[in-house]
Order: C-alpha cells, then structure tokens, then sequence
C-alpha cells in the first residue's frame, strides 16, 4: 500500500460514526489501491453474465455454444422464452468456463494475496530500514 493510498477523517465524524471502516480493494493494474469508508463491504446483488476472451479463443468454443443453444431450445420450447434460455446458457457456459480453464476467480485471489504478501514484507522491511 503506498503513502498515497490513505484516507483522512475529523475526530467528530469519528466518534459520531464510530463504526465506519476503511476497507481496500485490490489494485488490479494501478500501483494505487482504491478506498472505501464505510460501515462494512457491501453486497451489491446478482452480477451481470460476462462472455471472457479467452472463451472466443479457446477451438471447441463454438461448437459447444451450438450444442448448448440446441439443447436449450429442446429444453424450453415456445418463441418468447428468450430470457429463459439466456439465463440456462449462462449456467452452461458457466459450468463450461470451470471445466475448460479452471476456476479463474480462485486463481486471481491466489495471485492477488501473494502480491500483498509481497508488498507487505516490502513494506515492513522499509520500515525496519528507517
């Protein structure tokens, strides 16, 4: 965590709200992390579906999505049923995604807890230096 990635509050607004917290996310690219004060993590809903590159890359991809497609359209007959059908691909593809590459969210925390290892023994050794 830099020197920059700080947040500053007046002792009022502290002892007033005396359970806020500061809570910091991953950095992701930016050598900053971004800040929230507030009173815990929240939990903002369901997540949007989100096709991944790799998938587009990846050579049994299209055909899988043909498959997917013809067993839903089998599975949920009718016209206007197209929201229904997007979700069960989405559950497919889903399912597809960890099989074909694995679980790439428990792959991304493991990367980002080791580069705060890593930058928390680099902070502490420049502390034990000074």
């Amino acid at each position: 965590m830099s020197k920059l990635d700080r947040a500053f509050a007046h002792t009022q607004c502290l002892s007033h709200f005396s359970s806020l917290k500061l809570i910091r996310l991953d950095h992701g690219l930016s050598d900053h992390c971004p800040l929230i004060v507030g009173k815990e993590q929240v939990n903002w809903g369901w997540k949007p579906f989100k096709c991944l590159d790799c998938w587009l890359m990846a050579p049994s991809f299209q055909n899988t999505l043909k498959v997917f497609w013809q067993e839903i359209v089998h599975d949920i007959p009718g016209d206007f049923q197209v929201i229904r059908r997007i979700s069960a691909l989405r559950l497919k593809l889903s399912q597809w995604n960890k099989n074909e590459f694995g679980n790439q969210d428990w792959a991304l925390q493991n990367i980002q807890s080791s580069i705060r290892l890593l930058e928390d023994q680099a902070e502490s050794g420049k502390i034990s230096d000074s």
